[in-house]
Formats: C-alpha cells, structure tokens, sequence
C-alpha cells in the first residue's frame, strides 16, 4: 500500500527501524521491511504499535505537565492547545505529532476502504 511506503519514507533515518528491533518488536530484516512496506499486514502492525506508543507518551507527558501546572498553582492548557504549544517550541515534538497524525490518517483511510464508509 502506497501509504504505508509514504510513512515509511517519512520515517527512515530516523531511528524507527533501530527502536522497533530494541524493542524487540521485530528483527532487523523485518523491521526495514516496514520501510518499504514489503508485507502489509505486519508492516501495518509495525505502525499500530508506533501510533500507539506515540499515542501513550504523548498523554504522559502531558499528563505530567498537568500535574506541574496544577501544584505551581496554574490551570493546565487543554490538550489540544498543549500539543499545538509543544510543537512551536520543539520540532522534535512537532516531527512524532505529524508521525502521530500521519499514522492515524492511514489507518483511518484503511477502514473506511474496508467498511465501503467514505464519510470516515
């Protein structure tokens, strides 16, 4: 699938591969495979278990900004506003949010082919 090869475009050099086989998610071989998107129902696993991940980091760290804004006597940014803060000021936050959003787009797209719901 052609968007699956795109992300895998966007993340090669990135140390994406290299964490996958650290993380003992996949074997080396396999996990650059997921750059080329050579099988596609473990290449798409690769990518649910990043979004996931990225997904969890990201309600992390923000959930530890809460806690900070909240004991320094500050009302915490809604989620949305946060994330958006965080990427101005850290373009390595700023690169896994689009990762984040990239990965959530194809999936997305992958579902409403499956279930013919093009209003998806």
């Amino acid at each position: 699938m052609a968007a699956l090869r795109m992300a895998g475009s966007w993340l090669q050099g990135r140390g994406w591969a290299e964490t996958l086989v650290q993380a003992d998610i996949a074997s080396p071989g396999t996990a650059n495979s997921f750059l080329k998107a050579a099988h596609v129902t473990r290449t798409r696993r690769g990518h649910q278990i990043t979004a996931a991940t990225l997904n969890i980091l990201q309600h992390k760290a923000y959930g530890k900004y809460t806690e900070d804004a909240q004991s320094d006597g500050h009302e915490p940014l809604e989620f949305g506003v946060w994330c958006q803060q965080r990427a101005e000021c850290c373009s390595q936050f700023q690169y896994w949010a689009t990762t984040l959003n990239l990965e959530l787009s194809i999936f997305m797209f992958v579902r409403s082919q499956r279930e013919s719901n093009f209003s998806l």
